[in-house]
């Protein structure tokens, strides 16, 4: 009997934990040893379990798929539903962190952190113009995740010699640090591209960390030589990654020399020179015999839709960026209308437009120059907005390890917009937009709302987004007073936990300097020595502001710390002298010129009538001269 009590009170308290266990899916509560699913808020719904560790707290995403059910072979139990959601998010890794109520992390170096910056320091030479320059760095977050990544290496003719063999270290110290011993959530694939291009171990692209060394050999026998196809790389690490990846991130990394040479061909290009297809370059050059004609060039865009591209042909010569498809005479020769159209392939457009389509699949390009030149890094920044590298040899592997790093990791600040208005005082010099220098993203200026908008970037850590422009001080501005260059300045943003945020920035001030002089000096005729002085004032027009100097002849006096404005410089005249001349009744200092020195001489003679002379001037009349 007490067998069967105490089987009973077991069985009893068994059910009792079971229902209080309740909230949890059936599904998990069988299976032992897994930690329970989190509800919408990030709790866990068994209320009787241990608090997870911090760097076991999951970020909060939509299910991958169903999860099977585990079987539980204990009784049948009913207890009511609950709404429930699993999450198949990237764990965050160490401490999580809160933000503050905009959504920021602080304080700065934490991780999700940002840094915003804003300086105005004097143009040189433009006394009355500032270089204004914002400044947003930031501390990504690093995240548990899997990632799949295809290293694309360009190996062209151009890069033999020692940049092959700084290429092939980099990649090599990459797949080093990234596949690492009882760590399988990063593989790794390689793409090489010259003439055309080749997925290396095709079987089994993707290499973890137990087919490394495999993979290391396949980078150590890269070869260059022939073209340079950067198109058909980046679309077999697109292929590859699509159809053979099933990671959470999915990345390309592309390194290259030079300027594309080659590309595919536009399906039937010659029913599609228009502009839908192609982009008016302007006017390039002349051409003809005795009647010179106008030239102008077309390039193939690089937003075409991938349905417009032959995969199964090749276009370029490979060595140019551009071939011609076709010329187009319109107008008459002998009636001087005649212009030429030439339409041309750019191989750099249509690789732009390639790592567009990888975009948009969710795969992050990064690119990165070697000694690329001007044209052919502007590609690979257009490649791979926000991510792409200006490399020499020394420091390619430096910046493979950071872009290694930052793979693994969530950028600071995404989606950013920063909205800058100017302050009352100042103007933007000259012209708006093109005088608005940014190293990622777009900025506009309006000109009604006098409001620069900087927009789609990213802040990642180590790769700080910066934009300039010059403002200039109005002439109303009072010199030695301070003004904000900007109105309240802000950015929007997403932070690392996917949620919006907003920070404010610091507001410079700036003025023109009360620098200005004027050097009076004083000179007398006909002087006797008697040592007489001779008050002259200096007067600031606009508020009556006044200096004075009492002067003899021979004598100088200097007003410094004279601001912006016009002074008038006057002088009362005793008893028994005349007014000869004043070298300028006035001056102004400019906001152009504000610290300028004006030397201004005041004379005067000595009059011999006895009876215009007398030792009481108090009791005698005189005149003004100057302005007065």
């Amino acid at each position: 009997m007490k067998k069967k009590l105490l089987s009973l009170v077991i069985v009893s308290i068994a059910l009792l934990m079971l229902l209080g266990a309740g909230l949890q899916d059936p599904a998990l509560a069988g299976a032992a040893g897994e930690e329970p699913a989190e509800s919408e808020a990030g709790a866990p719904l068994d209320s009787q379990s241990e608090e997870p560790d911090a760097s076991e707290t999951k970020e909060s995403g939509e299910p991958d798929g169903p999860v099977e059910p585990v079987e539980d072979p204990g009784p049948d139990l009913f207890y009511p539903a609950v709404p429930m959601r699993l999450f198949s998010a990237p764990q965050l890794s160490g401490t999580p962190i809160e933000p503050d109520a905009n959504d920021n992390f602080e304080p700065w170096g934490v991780p999700g952190s940002l840094k915003l910056d804003k300086k105005a320091v004097p143009v040189e030479g433009k006394p009355n113009q500032w270089l204004v320059t914002l400044t947003l760095e930031g501390k990504d977050l690093e995240v548990e995740t899997t990632s799949d990544i295809v290293l694309v290496i360009d190996t062209s003719g151009s890069m033999k010699g020692t940049r092959m063999s700084a290429a092939i270290n980099a990649a090599k110290a990459f797949v080093n640090t990234l596949l690492k011993e009882g760590d399988d959530s990063t593989r790794i694939a390689v793409v090489s591209f010259a003439t055309d291009a080749k997925v290396h171990n095709e079987s089994s692209p993707f290499k973890g960390y137990s087919g490394k060394n495999s993979l290391l050999s396949t980078i150590d026998g890269l070869k260059a030589d022939g073209g340079t196809f950067t198109q058909a790389g980046l679309r077999k690490a697109r292929l590859l990654l699509e159809n053979s990846s099933t990671a959470d991130n999915k990345n390309i990394v592309l390194l290259s020399d030079g300027e594309p040479t080659f590309s595919y061909p536009i399906v039937s290009v010659n029913n599609k020179l228009d502009e839908d297809h192609f982009s008016n370059m302007g006017q390039s050059g002349t051409r003809g015999i005795i009647i010179w004609s106008p030239v102008y060039d077309y390039h193939a865009r690089d937003d075409l839709g991938e349905a417009e591209y032959n995969y199964n042909g090749t276009a370029g010569g490979g060595s140019s960026i551009t071939t011609l498809i076709k010329t187009i005479e319109t107008g008459s020769a002998l009636g001087g209308t005649r212009i030429y159209h030439d339409y041309y392939y750019h191989h750099g457009h249509s690789a732009i437009a390639e790592s567009g389509f990888a975009w948009a699949d969710n795969i992050t390009v990064y690119s990165v120059g070697l000694y690329a030149g001007v044209n052919g890094q502007d590609i690979l920044n257009r490649i791979a907005p926000d991510r792409s590298y200006e490399a020499t040899e020394e420091d390619l592997e430096a910046i493979f390890q950071d872009i290694a790093g930052s793979i693994t990791k969530i950028a600071a600040a995404r989606n950013c917009t920063v909205i800058d208005p100017l302050g009352d005082m100042f103007s933007i010099i000259p012209g708006g937009s093109p005088d608005i220098m940014v190293n990622r993203g777009t900025a506009v200026y309006d000109p009604s709302s006098r409001t620069i908008t900087w927009s789609d970037f990213t802040v990642r850590e180590g790769h700080p987004a910066t934009m300039s422009y010059i403002v200039q001080i109005h002439d109303n501005a009072l010199s030695g007073v301070l003004y904000p260059t900007n109105r309240p300045t802000y950015i929007n943003y997403t932070n690392v936990l996917g949620d919006p945020a907003t920070k404010d920035f610091p507001i410079p001030q700036a003025g023109i300097e009360a620098a200005g002089s004027i050097k009076i000096t004083k000179t007398v005729q006909n002087d006797d020595s008697s040592g007489k002085r001779f008050p002259i004032y200096v007067v600031r027009e606009a508020d009556g502001r006044t200096w004075s100097a009492l002067l003899a002849d021979g004598e100088t006096a200097t007003i410094t710390g004279l601001g912006v404005g016009t002074y008038s410089i006057n002088e009362v005249v005793p008893m028994g002298y005349e007014f000869i001349s004043i070298s300028a009744s006035s001056v102004s200092f400019t906001v152009e010129n504000p610290s300028a020195e004006f030397a201004i001489t005041v004379a005067n003679k000595k009059v011999d009538e006895p009876w215009f002379r007398d030792d009481d001037e108090k009791t005698n009349t005189f005149r003004l001269a100057g302005n007065w």
